[in-house]
């Protein structure tokens, strides 16, 4: 049986286990010196960081955020975040990887979508992904989101590693 609930305090442990797993699946690359060492090193203390959003989410913060959980298993989480009155972005989607293209991101987004659109129905929603993530923008742009900025900037691994990403956009109107 799947759930999809708003995230709480007790899914901190197992949604840092699945962004670094993501994380490190997507971005490991040799020919770019990015091994799972340098992955690990640059995201730091994941734990912290979700819990602090978790904390902030569960205050009615401008956060939205859910967890896809399957037999008790978290297998994917969702970030978005209110940036002004009409836009919104969403911060990060991570699916355990023996999870992906089974359906939870697509659950997980459609979620984040419609939460988003209840609130306003204008909203303009952007993320930003990384260029060389193929997989991620097709599956955005299923979503109807499209491409604003090829050259949006440079996501920074580490002092020496950077990575190319793009801005999507999406607006319900379109």
């Amino acid at each position: 049986m799947q759930i999809i609930t708003l995230t709480q305090l007790e899914h901190v442990q197992a949604i840092s286990k699945i962004t670094m797993a993501s994380f490190i699946k997507t971005y490991q690359n040799e020919e770019l010196r990015i091994t799972k060492e340098i992955i690990t090193e640059a995201t730091g203390n994941l734990e912290d960081l979700i819990t602090g959003y978790t904390k902030k989410i569960n205050q009615g913060k401008n956060d939205l955020s859910f967890v896809y959980i399957e037999n008790g298993n978290v297998l994917g989480h969702i970030w978005g975040k209110q940036k002004s009155e009409n836009q919104y972005s969403i911060e990060t989607l991570y699916i355990e990887p023996k999870n992906v293209k089974h359906g939870v991101g697509g659950t997980l987004l459609s979620t984040l979508l419609d939460k988003i659109y209840s609130i306003n129905p204008n909203a303009e929603i952007i993320l930003v992904v990384a260029k060389m993530n193929k997989n991620a923008i097709g599956f955005y742009q299923h979503f109807g989101f499209k491409i604003a900025n090829q050259e949006f900037g440079k996501y920074k691994i580490n002092n020496e590693i950077n990575i190319d990403t793009v801005l999507m956009i999406k607006n319900r109107s379109e």
